[in-house]
């Protein structure tokens, strides 16, 4: 069994807010306080080693105002991540916050949180034996993109590209024709170039667009790409729609397909703009989370299985 490493003092509020909510999923009372993080980083004696003067406060503890600090910020991130999953009105962020703790709900329709916690933590093999925690991620990405592109009068649809296919044809060529036909765009797979190997999905692990009840060319398209590794900042730019099409399809959708990154990761905030204008319009844990509303239910038991076995494994003795 895995142990719960503690944070340094330099890792950052998203890596301080992540050990709070991974403590609160293993502790027997389901909560973990600001108290609980100050504790830890003074136990790793990192404290002296992120610069500045060493704070002593009135017993003498150096440190004091400097680990109050940082737990204090690890809370801003988890204020926020309530409210990026929607508020507490939705009901997508997996912990109730409380001014100085936070409590672990085992309410099922908050699993996607937790899986998606759990994958970025301990990776895509953290789950029931036989379950591939990166298609499940694909899954629970195509879902919350068909939601993000969803209409009131003509819902989003979806096609599940991503290598190995199993819902889909495994045949490069074949599920790409598929696509095209499903999309009404792009007119198949190129025949000059579907006989090439090792393409697997090129890149393109799903695709969403929402159609006019016309059926004609010419609609808002998404191709996205799923990352559950923590290399993923190397993969942003892997994706290109137009290299694509040009380089698969017998035509050229009408209007380009906008590019969509998924990540189980929290993304700071300082390298929000970057990693958009590299990947396209992100959707990290909180953004996927706030969309797990109206998922189907055999993937939210899913979620819901693989986090458990997650927690049992890695968390808990």
């Amino acid at each position: 069994m895995a142990q719960l490493l503690a944070p340094s003092a330099s890792a950052g509020p998203e890596t301080h807010a992540d050990w709070l909510e991974l403590r609160a999923l293993m502790a027997a009372d389901h909560n973990s306080s600001l108290q609980d993080l100050i504790q830890v980083i003074r136990r790793t004696g990192t404290i002296e080693a992120i610069g500045g003067d060493a704070e002593v406060d009135e017993a003498g503890d150096r440190g004091a105002e400097k680990t109050q600090s940082l737990a204090e910020a690890a809370f801003e991130e988890i204020e926020d991540r309530l409210e990026a999953c929607g508020g507490s009105q939705v009901g997508m962020y997996a912990f109730r916050v409380f001014p100085q703790y936070i409590e672990s709900s085992e309410a099922k329709q908050m699993s996607v949180y937790r899986f998606l916690l759990l994958l970025s933590e301990f990776g895509k093999d953290a789950g029931p034996p036989g379950v591939d925690g990166a298609r499940l991620f694909e899954l629970v990405s195509l879902s919350a993109a068909e939601r993000y592109f969803g209409c009131d009068s003509s819902p989003a649809h979806s096609y599940h590209f991503g290598s190995p296919r199993r819902s889909t044809n495994r045949k490069f060529a074949v599920a790409l024709s598929e696509l095209c036909f499903q999309m009404g765009e792009g007119a198949g797979c190129r025949s000059d170039r579907a006989s090439r190997r090792h393409q697997k999905d090129a890149g393109l692990d799903l695709s969403v667009w929402c159609p006019f009840y016309d059926g004609r060319s010419g609609k808002l398209i998404g191709f996205g790409q799923c990352a559950t590794g923590s290399d993923w900042k190397d993969k942003l730019t892997h994706l290109q729609p137009q290299t694509f099409c040009a380089m698969w399809m017998r035509d050229t959708p009408a209007v380009l397909p906008v590019r969509l990154f998924f990540v189980p990761f929290r993304i700071p905030r300082q390298g929000w703009l970057e990693s958009s204008m590299r990947g396209g319009i992100l959707f990290d844990r909180c953004r996927i989370a706030s969309l797990a509303r109206g998922m189907r239910p055999d993937l939210l038991a899913a979620c819901d299985e693989w986090a458990t076995h997650a927690v049992d494994e890695r968390l808990r003795p």
